[in-house]
């Protein structure tokens, strides 16, 4: 048989993972013995795929090895794929020749819309289907509802191999995937840990392995809820040498939201091709102007990096009108850190109330000096991504004489009307700064005025406080940036009315406290008429005193006599006055009346 004249196979369609489309059979292939010359010269003896080249036709193979050249001719069994789930639709008799240079077949014609395969390389280009998604990269999450949202709108029709040519080239494997949304699937799948492991060398091949997906946190476990394997998708994994092959069968219409995730680099994203620059200073926080470019509603999704501004999202939510729009988007958590990689965050949308408006899922990733967003359109029209403005550049005085915490100065004043627009400002009088403790109530123009906790060092930018009032629950968000030569405030004119922003002051300085030498207020002096019982309820003490008579200070301990101080109640510290470097402490002052315990209140002192 060896020495016959054969017939040449050679024609490319029946190459084994050829992807063209086929119209060709051998329904009327002449029988006769052929010699295969093309692919790897022998027909397959792997199991074919399913609707070969997409065309509904069905390839045959070969089951069993090719026989030793010492068998001669031998019998086989060739069968036709039919299905994806049925590689021995149907069948036929061939027989073999091993002429040690060569494998010689005896052929015949089957029916309409079967044909035998030849054996292929499948690391060979053409081979396999080429995947170029970003969408289904790692660092790509997205919530949208997309065309490639669900794997069995893609992996829909007929198994085939497939190679991923973005990101890291390969399937990710746990534990790379630990939450949702990851390659834009909410239940993402990946490989079970060590899969690709398993095909160590060039021309490897693993059997079906079954695929886990995140479906929510679990315990880790395999078959967990974060390692769920009930949605069962099975693949095959072949080592090309520089790369990995894939055997990717349909997915189940039924398993909504998942596909497969593409393993990169969290740091991938930093790269100058993967995100897109937006310099648009109508984003800013202190712009405040209306018109058009105002909404994001039509934004493309992806990464961005905001260049307008200081670069960053605000964590602190204002209210009023900002960002050139009425709904602005303000990051609800923190910026991560550089080693945390891409995180998940929310962007809040607030308006001109206090209420959220709306809600959008965001991811952020901290680069090398620069932050990236993962964003998409806003929830509607009049939404936007607000930056970060520059506070030190763009702040504006306020230098309204009332705006001091130790001058009595009650006018009424509410922000609504004489603050302007929200923004940047910082204070000219007193300290310049805002108070870091409770100033007294009803100076500086209002009845309630603000202080925080500290103020941030030159160099770490705008930080959030919290503003707090004394006496009362309310708080107001604001930020502060240390400029070096002063301190900028990002406040809004949205707040109550009798609520104030004021400066804070050096209450040592003889221009802030108010001298008191009334020897009626000394300790033993006796009570005496009845019009001074109303003596400091009558004058309406607000702000800072200086004691001028006696030993210079309030007692620090009870009045020894009651109804002394030409009063019926005589006030003193619960404590000591606080050294020289404390600075404004508060203390509780207790009111004697009948040797009754006290009756106390707090206030400030320096």
């Amino acid at each position: 048989a060896c020495k016959l004249e054969t017939m040449k196979m050679d024609q490319e369609w029946r190459l084994q993972y050829n992807l063209d489309a086929i119209t060709q059979t051998d329904s009327t292939l002449k029988a006769g013995w052929y010699e295969v010359t093309i692919g790897e010269k022998q027909l397959a003896t792997e199991k074919t795929l399913y609707k070969h080249g997409g065309n509904g036709k069905y390839p045959g193979w070969i089951e069993g090895e090719h026989p030793a050249e010492t068998e001669g001719i031998v019998e086989r069994t060739v069968f036709f794929t039919t299905t994806d789930t049925n590689n021995k639709g149907a069948s036929t008799k061939i027989y073999i020749r091993n002429c040690g240079t060569k494998y010689i077949y005896y052929i015949r014609p089957f029916s309409n819309n079967y044909f035998y395969a030849i054996a292929d390389n499948l690391c060979q280009k053409g081979s396999y289907e080429e995947v170029d998604q970003d969408n289904r990269l790692y660092s790509n999450p997205s919530e949208l509802n997309n065309p490639w949202n669900n794997d069995n709108r893609f992996f829909v029709t007929y198994t085939s191999w497939y190679r991923f040519m973005n990101g890291n080239g390969r399937l990710a494997e746990y534990p790379k995937i630990k939450s949702n949304w990851r390659g834009g699937f909410q239940y993402p799948y990946q490989f079970e840990d060590g899969s690709h492991a398993k095909v160590p060398n060039a021309g490897d091949i693993s059997e079906e392995l079954i695929m886990e997906h995140y479906r929510s946190p679990g315990t880790e476990l395999r078959g967990a809820s974060d390692r769920y394997i009930g949605w069962t998708w099975k693949m095959t994994i072949k080592n090309c040498g520089a790369y990995f092959v894939y055997k990717i069968p349909p997915l189940s219409g039924s398993y909504t939201r998942s596909g497969v995730v593409v393993d990169d680099d969290d740091d991938s994203v930093c790269e100058d091709d993967r995100y897109t620059e937006t310099n648009d200073k109508m984003r800013l926080v202190s712009s405040v102007a209306t018109g058009t470019g105002t909404s994001d509603a039509y934004l493309a999704e992806g990464w961005y990096r905001l260049t307008a501004g200081l670069g960053y999202m605000p964590t602190s939510t204002f209210i009023g009108t900002q960002c050139s729009t009425k709904y602005h988007g303000h990051l609800q958590y923190s910026h991560p850190t550089q080693e945390e990689g891409i995180v998940e965050n929310n962007v809040r949308f607030m308006s001109t109330s206090v209420s959220i408006a709306s809600n959008r899922r965001t991811w952020v990733k901290t680069c090398d000096g620069f932050f990236l967003y993962r964003l998409r359109e806003s929830p509607s029209a009049d939404y936007r991504y607000c930056e970060a403005t520059p506070g030190c550049k763009n702040a504006r005085e306020l230098e309204s004489m009332w705006r001091v915490n130790s001058r009595k100065l009650m006018t009424g004043r509410y922000e609504s009307s004489v603050f302007g627009n929200d923004g940047w400002v910082y204070f000219t009088q007193g300290l310049k700064r805002i108070p870091e403790s409770p100033p007294p109530r009803s100076v500086g123009g209002c009845t309630y005025n603000g202080y925080i906790d500290s103020h941030p060092k030159e160099g770490e930018g705008a930080v959030p406080r919290i503003m707090r009032f004394p006496g009362v629950d309310k708080e107001q968000l604001i930020e502060v940036e240390n400029c070096g030569d002063k301190y900028v405030y990002f406040l809004t004119k949205s707040i109550a009315n009798d609520y104030c922003y004021v400066a804070d002051t050096d209450v040592c300085s003889e221009d802030v406290y108010r001298e008191v030498d009334d020897v009626r207020r000394l300790h033993y002096s006796h009570k005496y008429g009845t019009g001074f019982t109303r003596f400091d309820l009558d004058n309406k003490f607000n702000g800072w005193i200086r004691y001028t008579i006696g030993e210079g200070r309030m007692m620090e301990e009870p009045p020894a006599i009651t109804n002394m101080c030409t009063t019926d109640y005589q006030g003193w510290i619960d404590g000591v006055h606080p050294k020289d470097n404390e600075g404004v402490v508060q203390r509780k002052v207790c009111w004697k009346y009948n040797g009754n315990d006290c009756d106390s209140a707090l206030i400030p002192l320096l």
